[in-house]
């Protein structure tokens, strides 16, 4: 459009000239064209790089110096034959040919573009519009380069190249640096997954490649949830592990991993949306799994997407971990700040020693005193306590993180007594846990008999950590009337009064509101981690009362359900590790069951060692390779407690918790009290 409204001008550049001055029309027109035509002269060398790379968005060269009279003396241009494309067609045109794989296309436009750049050829572009060609040019010649010569020098250029250009080239080109980042992935996935820990060889440029995916992927906001909060839990992990006494690190991670907890709790919110309007949705939302330990419970929730429960144990890794650094950072923050008291009392007795001539001259007394002082000022203890309780109170009554919390404290604490009263605590709230979701799976298919007075619990179809969101189940109401709209109000669990209808009942919005039939209703405003329970009351076309309010539902937690057996899991690794056998044998007890069951007895002649215990096929069909993976652990760990049974146990252990678990090859399962004692005997 540009060309064609300066077409005129471009077909009578002299007139041009004549009407601007001479100074404009010798420059852009015949003293131009006689200056470029001396060999060796500036204007020839001026001529001639304008030629190769200067932009003038499209226009011929002496139209645009006539409407720009100061352009000729920040640009050279082309002689009037050559014809040039502004800085956003040149962008668009590597995009495009990329996206097409056009290879030898893009290495032209490449080519060209690094001319442009190095000569600074933008014409009379923006410097935003610079700062994006630039970056798309990197970062498809970084691309290319990859492409063309793989290996591992290659794939930490792109890697460094994405890291430099991310933030600016994903405003503009979104596509391109998810490409890029997917591409990275793809060709350092065998180096991201043969890199555990920082002693590996290339530890530091999977870290380096972990944080430009992690970066990148938070710009463009990838929709792939597994990979992403993949690569996230990894890079968290290795920058825990490379703290080497410094904090940096520590912070870096759990800036990571806080992050990655709200996009998982984001991710699978909108999962659970997708299940609006299925047969089964008021029942989805109650558990994060499909291993159940009721058989009948589990094909309720058959049809469960696997990408539903790959983030619902993704989650249960994200928590245990941040509760992890947390408290790391927790500690390390306890240990500076009794350095820093310690450094303050040591200041203050120095400058009591230059005044001990106003003071007097202190006693070896006082000065042992202050020596124990300034040593006593740096002992901290082994646990963060102010940060455990600050971790606990964001728990409130989610019995799922509260146990994964517990569980990360454990190991930080002095004695042993304390490690094994938290871990008690977890499996109490995982045991809680679980009955809650047996209760809401009962109150999800309620049984009516005969007409009531008011209409039954609420038929909860969805939660949110803030929101949930009823219905309700069929009226069958006493008398005649016709229920013309319902409404669903709510209370706080455990305040003290029952649900009625009052002023608090309709506090939170979406309470009190009356809806026709068969309109869900969303309750918002709740607070994250707390309980509530629910109720629906009925109303006839003049809005009056149709009996009394319905029945109170069950105990609805505001949060994600998590998958328990993961959580199991994790509680049975920290047990084994903390040699605390009472709770690992009471974890593997709920755990390994699931998995793994007994054949039936044999005679003795017939019997074999191995087929003893056999994989419990259903219920390993319908697991996720998350949840597989850490049962593989458990059972590793706690078999490996077994074998290591001579080992001396803390002498803190009480009798009847001294024996450690059995081998797993050779005893049937459950573990029996007397086959423990038996083999604890030999």
């Amino acid at each position: 459009e540009e060309q064609q409204q300066q077409q005129p001008q471009q077909q009578h550049p002299h007139q041009q000239g004549g009407h601007h001055g001479d100074s404009t029309g010798s420059t852009a027109g015949e003293g131009g064209a006689a200056a470029a035509g001396r060999p060796g002269s500036a204007s020839s060398m001026q001529s001639k790089s304008a030629g190769e790379g200067a932009l003038h968005h499209g226009h011929h060269p002496h139209g645009l110096s006539h409407l720009h009279p100061q352009a000729h003396q920040r640009h050279h241009f082309n002689p009037p034959e050559a014809e040039e494309f502004s800085l956003l067609l040149h962008t668009a045109l590597l995009c495009t040919a990329y996206n097409f794989e056009q290879g030898e296309a893009v290495d032209e436009l490449l080519e060209l573009a690094r001319l442009r750049l190095a000569r600074g050829a933008v014409g009379f572009a923006d410097e935003g519009q610079v700062a994006v060609f630039s970056a798309v040019t990197a970062l498809l010649g970084a691309l290319r380069r990859l492409d063309t010569a793989p290996g591992t020098e290659s794939l930490h250029h792109l890697s460094r190249t994405l890291a430099s250009v991310y933030s600016v080239a994903a405003r503009v080109v979104a596509d391109i640096v998810t490409d890029a980042a997917l591409v990275l992935y793809a060709e350092a996935k065998p180096l991201l997954n043969g890199v555990y820990c920082k002693r590996d060889q290339e530890a530091e440029l999977v870290l380096g490649i972990l944080r430009t995916l992690h970066a990148c992927f938070e710009a463009v906001d990838l929709d792939d949830a597994v990979l992403r909060l993949s690569v996230s839990l990894k890079l968290a992990l290795l920058l825990e592990e490379q703290d080497g006494g410094s904090t940096d690190k520590l912070h870096q991670a759990r800036d990571v991993l806080r992050s990655t907890r709200v996009v998982v709790e984001r991710f699978r919110c909108e999962a659970s949306l997708m299940m609006r309007g299925q047969p089964h949705e008021h029942l989805h939302w109650i558990t994060a799994s499909r291993n159940q330990p009721n058989d009948a419970v589990a094909k309720l929730v058959s049809g469960m997407p696997d990408t539903d429960q790959e983030l619902a144990c993704l989650h249960v890794d994200v928590l245990s971990t941040l509760y992890r650094v947390e408290l790391a950072v927790g500690v390390a923050e306890q240990q500076a700040q009794a350095l820093f008291q310690q450094a303050m009392l040591a200041e203050n007795v120095k400058r009591r020693e230059a005044q001990s001539s106003i003071f007097g001259v202190r006693t070896m007394k006082e000065r042992r005193l202050d020596e124990q002082r300034i040593m006593q000022a740096a002992t901290t203890s082994s646990n963060p306590p102010l940060k455990e309780r600050e971790l606990l109170q964001a728990c409130g009554k989610n019995p799922y993180e509260k146990a994964l919390a517990l569980t990360a404290m454990a190991p930080l604490q002095a004695e042993p007594h304390r490690q094994l009263a938290l871990l008690q605590e977890a499996a109490l709230c995982l045991t809680k846990a679980q009955d809650q979701e047996d209760a809401l799976f009962a109150a999800a298919q309620p049984e009516q008999k005969g007409k009531a007075a008011g209409p039954l619990q609420p038929k909860v179809l969805h939660r949110t950590p803030t929101s949930c969101t009823l219905t309700h189940f069929p009226f069958n109401l006493k008398g005649n009337k016709r229920v013309a709209k319902y409404a669903v109000y709510a209370k706080v669990f455990g305040a003290g009064v029952a649900l009625i209808l009052n002023k608090t009942a309709s506090e939170y919005p979406g309470t009190g509101a009356m809806m026709p039939p068969g309109t869900p209703v969303t309750v918002e405003g709740l607070r994250t981690n707390d309980t509530y329970v629910f109720a629906i009351a009925a109303y006839d076309d003049s809005g009056a009362l149709i009996g009394e309010l319905g029945t109170s539902s069950t105990e609805t937690l505001a949060g994600l359900p998590l998958p328990l057996y993961h959580c199991w899991a994790h509680l049975l690794l920290m047990a084994c590790r903390l040699r605390l056998w009472p709770i690992a044998n009471h974890a593997s007890n709920v755990l390994l069951p699931h998995f793994i069951k007994t054949g039936p007895d044999r005679p003795l002649w017939e019997a074999n060692p191995m087929d003893a215990q056999v994989i419990h096929r259903p219920h390993v069909e319908v697991a996720t390779r998350a949840l597989l993976r850490i049962f593989v652990q458990a059972v590793y760990a706690h078999t490996g407690a077994g074998l290591s049974k001579h080992e001396a146990l803390p002498a803190s252990t009480t009798a009847n918790s001294t024996s450690p678990p059995p081998p797993l090859a050779d005893l049937r399962m459950p573990y029996a009290n007397e086959q423990i004692a038996r083999r604890s005997e030999e």
